[in-house]
């Protein structure tokens, strides 16, 4: 509760263990004469139903020292039994640079998956403390995730001075034999041998880190049932303290058993970047745009603001996925796209129909998505990000009946364009046919439908009052500017005549808009006002403005304020535009 444990996740586990009870047996019928180390863990995992992460369940583990004793070479490990698919023909790998450790298949015979283990975040050091080969490889590892209650999500910061973090310092094959007393575990998690000596099939205490996919260097020939034990250290568990240690199992799938490495090489690095960012639910979000609705005698006006336009990929934010590193484009860090529309009768989740769609006038347009298939093949599908419409902030529906009840969405959506991966191939069902990976991650992604839904009875238009000004909205508000084209705003809920003064906060005149609802007058395109034709007294309607002053120049940042008289009376409205 309160944030304890903080629920960040779509599904989350908590578990508590320790060794305090020295009268249980540690190890069943193993020798182990040790009392315990007097340890407490607690272990939360995170699974998300986002790309890529939904490949992998991250794993915090808090270790608390419940003793007065120090212990200043201290290692954790992870022991993975794997079994991709069939578990007799499995083969095990490690990468030293990613800190991961690995587990696939030998050949095609069954389903082609790997599945690795890795520590995302491993114990705070002093770099003093480490040998020289650590002190290098960890010196600008200095950034740790810390909860944000306010948020609930995971931020980073920065470690002070000489601290680090270690990531993964060796992997051992557990293949054939097991420890029988701490001895022999505490050398296997220093990357030995059970009797301390240095393995042939290792490089540094990492067993296997060749290239499977290119068939190089040393790499796993034998295969068998596989088990491996990842682990860190040395650092320091001072009496009284705490470490926090994350870790990931994180999975790929593939085309072929060396494409499924290759994924999960890619779902790991994205990974890995992403824990630089943070970690939470609101990270992934793409919001939806603020709007509201005005309703008359068959129709509903729908108005919305420009808050979603900012939204960032947290993705692209990880600076992993661009042509550095061998992908076709990179990432866009602002992916929005345009705004969708969407209507309900019944305002029930599934109910919902697309009724209109604006977007950005650029580039993308009809995308091909790439996604592997239950046979583990890739396939393509169409995705329409829009025909280049135009951004607007405003929609009237006139397909709708007075006196009926409507529901409405606006959502906001991103887009990306199509990226493969130039550094890993697949081979396809075709023979010798060789093509760049695709990289996994939708295209397209869109805020909830169900985030904000208001709830329309059109009817019958009543006559204003006198002095009844209290429709009249500026859309969107703030007004930010993205580019030099198409940039207006909306005045809504106009009377039908009436005048419009807009001053800068210092009482300068900056433009006057004569408004005649009848006119059809547009504020773009300067068409010119029919003052001869009488509108209808009681009907609201809307004044586009381009932004621009009466000498024709665009207007700067800042407050202004519109002055709104009419024969209803008087009305002061505020606005801001923000470059």
């Amino acid at each position: 509760a309160n944030g304890d444990p903080a629920l960040i996740a779509d599904q989350q586990t908590w578990a508590v263990f320790n060794d305090l009870d020295t009268t249980l047996s540690q190890e069943g019928t193993l020798s182990s004469p040790s009392p315990g180390l007097g340890l407490e863990v607690t272990l939360e995992s995170f699974v998300f139903d986002k790309p890529i992460l939904e490949d992998a369940v991250i794993l915090k583990y808090t270790i608390t020292n419940k003793t007065n004793t120090s212990y200043p070479g201290a290692y954790f490990g992870l022991w993975m039994d794997a079994d991709v698919d069939v578990s007799g023909n499995d083969l095990i790998g490690s990468d030293s640079i990613r800190g991961l450790g690995y587990v696939y298949n030998v050949d095609n015979s069954d389903t082609p998956l790997a599945v690795g283990l890795d520590f995302l975040q491993g114990p705070v050091v002093n770099s003093d403390s480490l040998a020289p080969l650590y002190a290098m490889k960890f010196q600008h590892q200095k950034q740790i995730l810390t909860y944000d209650p306010s948020n609930n999500q995971y931020i980073p910061r920065t470690l002070g001075g000489d601290s680090v973090l270690l990531r993964a310092t060796s992997m051992f094959d557990n293949t054939k034999d097991f420890p029988h007393n701490n001895y022999e575990r505490y050398n296997m998690l220093r990357g030995l041998t059970m009797s301390g000596q240095i393995d042939a099939k290792t490089r540094n205490g990492w067993y296997f880190p060749g290239n499977p996919i290119a068939g190089s260097g040393l790499i796993d020939r034998t295969p068998t049932e596989k088990r491996i034990l990842l682990s860190t250290g040395p650092f320091r568990v001072e009496a009284g303290s705490t470490q926090e240690i994350w870790a990931a199992v994180v999975g790929g799938r593939g085309s072929d058993h060396l494409d499924a490495v290759s994924n999960l090489f890619v779902n790991d690095d994205i990974l890995q970047s992403l824990m630089t960012t943070g970690l939470g639910l609101h990270l992934f979000d793409v919001p939806a745009p603020e709007f509201h609705a005005t309703a008359g005698d068959g129709f509903v006006t729908l108005a919305w603001d420009t808050t979603a336009e900012a939204m960032i990929h947290p993705y692209a934010m990880a600076s992993i996925i661009d042509t550095a590193n061998g992908y076709s484009d990179a990432l866009r860090v602002y992916d929005f796209q345009g705004y969708r529309i969407y209507r309900s009768l019944t305002g029930l989740e599934g109910h919902f129909t697309r009724i209109a769609q604006f977007d950005k006038i650029d580039s993308l347009n009809t995308l091909r998505e790439w996604y592997l298939n239950t046979f583990s093949h890739w396939e393509s599908r169409t995705i329409d990000v829009g025909h280049n419409t135009g951004l607007v902030y405003s929609y009237t529906d006139h397909d709708v009946t007075s006196l009926h009840k409507y529901f409405y969405a606006v959502t906001a959506y991103g887009a990306q364009p199509e990226i493969v991966n130039h550094r890993y191939y697949y081979k396809q069902l075709t023979p010798g046919y060789v093509s760049p990976i695709p990289l996994n991650l939708p295209i397209l992604r869109e805020s909830p439908i169900h985030g904000h839904i208001i709830k329309v009875t059109p009817q019958a238009e009543i006559a204003r009052k006198a002095g009844d000004l209290s429709l009249i909205r500026v859309v969107p508000n703030p007004y930010i500017i993205r580019s030099d084209e198409g940039r207006q705003i909306k005045f809504t809920g106009l009377p039908a005549r009436c005048t419009m003064r807009i001053f800068t906060v210092a009482g300068d005149l900056v433009k006057t808009l004569i408004h005649n609802t009848a006119s059809n007058n547009h504020r773009v395109d300067e068409t010119p006002h029919d003052d001869n034709t009488e509108p209808v007294a009681q009907e609201t309607s809307t004044e586009t403005w381009n932004l621009r002053n009466e000498n024709n120049y665009l207007i700067a940042s800042g407050v202004y304020i519109a002055h709104i008289h009419s024969s209803l009376g008087d009305k002061i409205v505020k606005f801001a535009v923000i470059r």
